[in-house]
């Protein structure tokens, strides 16, 4: 592993254990909740998204994905994260770099099938003109994971935004107070 690719992932390592909050199953992110840090010209991500969103990966339907399912289709659900979570500016989205996915098991039963999957990343920042949007278009059809939570921070100047996104809301442009 490079040493870019390190870094990376120590601090996203970092950022998830300093800002999550431990739920009944000791999830690394409460479950359809996510964060946004922006640091300097970088916005790292720490993202937990419903397994069920991942249909193609789910091989017996049951909306849960198994360690082998999440083995197996970790390429594809990897592209389809690429494909449906993004940030954009005025012209163009954002590259999400340094991909890191893992399955939520229960903290009592870690071999039992994951029904949230974390996805952590960081969009460059370097050419970014105007207004930012963030977008995610992962959901399931469970009731409970059709509302997104997101917390963007801007730990230097002391501000946030928190927001919702939803099966009919999943975008919103980034505006902090």
């Amino acid at each position: 592993m490079n040493n870019r690719k390190w870094k990376l992932l120590t601090l996203a390592l970092l950022l998830v254990t300093g800002m999550s909050t431990s739920t009944t199953h000791a999830h690394l992110m409460v479950a359809d909740q996510g964060t946004l840090n922006f640091l300097g010209e970088d916005v790292y991500m720490v993202i937990s998204l419903p397994a069920a969103a991942f249909t193609e990966a789910d091989e017996n339907e049951d909306g849960l994905l198994s360690i082998t399912e999440f083995s197996t289709h970790r390429s594809d659900i990897i592209k389809i994260i690429s494909e449906n979570v993004s940030l954009s500016d005025e012209e163009q989205k954002l590259p999400l770099n340094g991909l890191i996915i893992s399955p939520v098991t229960p903290h009592n039963a870690p071999k039992d099938p994951a029904d949230q999957i974390i996805a952590m990343g960081r969009f460059a920042l370097d050419n970014s003109k105007g207004e930012l949007s963030f977008h995610v278009g992962l959901f399931s059809t469970n009731e409970k994971d059709q509302t997104l939570k997101i917390t963007a921070r801007r730990k230097k100047e002391d501000k946030k935004h928190v927001f919702n996104l939803t099966t009919d809301n999943q975008s919103i442009k980034l505006t902090f107070r």
